[in-house]
């Protein structure tokens, strides 16, 4: 897939995010939300000519944009957003915590989008 095609499968997730949380499904829209993020981050790896094939890359993808911009809230950000991945599988997170990290993590969709053009 290009990065285009990426950031579209993005928005489509996004919006099959808004649907899930909109139907009471907090777990499986967490997943659609985390992985809006990742294919946004993956479009940025497409873009750097990165490898992103695995966890691993990709944690390191944001490493590098965080230490480049010399911003550390991209990985603290990133570290929140992938709460919502767990809480897929634990269903652990409180509702407080829930919606603080889908806030977090569609914020940090917004400010990677840009890099990913």
């Amino acid at each position: 897939m290009t990065a285009e095609e990426r950031i579209h499968q993005s928005e489509v997730f996004i919006a099959l995010a808004n649907e899930l949380f909109d139907a009471g499904s907090n777990m499986a829209g967490a997943e659609m939300l985390y992985g809006a993020l990742t294919q946004v981050i993956i479009a940025i790896a497409v873009r750097r000519q990165e490898n992103y094939r695995e966890h691993q890359h990709r944690r390191h993808v944001m490493r590098r944009l965080a230490t480049e911009l010399d911003d550390p809230d991209i990985t603290d950000a990133f570290g929140t957003s992938q709460r919502l991945h767990v809480h897929f599988y634990l269903n652990d997170l409180t509702d407080d915590c829930f919606q603080a990290a889908a806030a977090t993590t569609r914020g940090l969709i917004n400010r990677l989008l840009p890099l990913s053009a």
